[in-house]
């Protein structure tokens, strides 16, 4: 698991994530990359849950999606969906239990995928359907934030979100509370599952739009 925080500013926006990584022997790495540049789209983003599966990161898999006939986010969007759903249905039982193949992708992009259109906060979640033994997705949008990740550590965050508003920060006000959202987000973060070892920690990872 991780914890991710995406924000929209009113100079820049930006997505930040913890850098764990937690081999399936239980070791752990504290240089994960989580956050990730779309330039072919405009558009800024992070993951948590799988990191990578099929011999491909999760910016990997998203760069082999074909942007012809592409024009909006939403068109693009649910291509990320449907690959998700497929490549993550593949995955063989022996590489990720079914149970574990959860995976969050959350962009900051622009609607019309190029300069001068509307920025908005956008989600794909994809998660196992036990009684249909596939994986499944949904797709959201958020107008100023959003969190996702690790249960306790989302908590903690969304609580600081709520208590200091949900207000336009400028840049260098941004970077500050966002760290700081990450650094709580760690600290109160559970195990992982199956693991006696914190689902989040290392030093946070941002990426501006």
């Amino acid at each position: 698991m991780s914890i991710l925080v995406a924000m929209m500013g009113s100079g820049a926006s930006v997505v930040a994530t913890d850098s764990r990584r937690i081999e399936s022997d239980g070791t752990v790495h504290d240089d994960a990359k989580k956050t990730f540049r779309l330039p072919k789209i405009s558009a800024v983003g992070g993951h948590t849950g799988l990191l990578e599966f099929g011999g491909k990161t999760i910016p990997e898999w998203l760069d082999t999606i074909s942007l012809e006939g592409v024009r909006t986010m939403d068109e693009y969007l649910a291509k990320v969906a449907r690959l998700l759903e497929i490549e993550m249905t593949k995955i063989a039982d022996a590489e990720v239990d079914f149970k574990h193949r959860a995976a969050t992708v959350v962009l900051i992009g622009r609607a019309g995928l190029k300069p001068g259109t509307a920025i908005s906060i956008q989600t794909v979640e994809a998660s196992p359907d036990e009684s249909s033994r596939t994986v499944v997705s949904k797709i959201d949008s958020f107008p100023i934030s959003c969190t996702r990740g690790e249960p306790a550590a989302q908590r903690v965050v969304d609580a600081l979100l709520a208590k200091n508003g949900m207000q336009r920060l400028p840049r260098k006000r941004l970077h500050r509370f966002v760290r700081r959202l990450v650094a709580a987000g760690i600290s109160a973060s559970g195990n992982a599952p199956d693991r006696d070892v914190r689902a989040c920690g290392g030093p946070p990872q941002f990426e501006y739009l």
